[in-house]
């Protein structure tokens, strides 16, 4: 499978109050994937492991570069862009 090189903040809409923002905002909108609290909680110390710390340490880096990090597969790199995501359609005016 050929994995694309692009930066993920070059395809993610997120403004700098989101990109400031600690990783475990995750939690905020994990509401939205009920019953993933325990994945979301293992992504994000996956993240903290590896010196993911902000948003914009997450975005800054190609997909390439994530999906290779130890221990995040299709379905953790899946449910993180899906919170990314969601992080950038809460920064659209009217989301927040």
């Amino acid at each position: 499978m050929m994995i694309e090189e692009y930066v993920l903040k070059d395809r993610l809409p997120l403004d700098d109050r989101i990109l400031a923002r600690d990783i475990t905002c995750f939690l905020e909108i994990s509401k939205m994937y009920a019953g993933n609290e325990i994945l979301i909680n293992r992504l994000i110390s996956i993240l903290r492991r590896h010196g993911y710390d902000t948003i914009e340490d997450v975005v800054s880096v190609s997909e390439r570069q994530i999906r290779l990090t130890k221990q995040i597969g299709e379905q953790t790199f899946k449910l993180l862009l899906d919170l990314l995501k969601a992080l950038s359609k809460r920064g659209e005016p009217g989301h927040l």
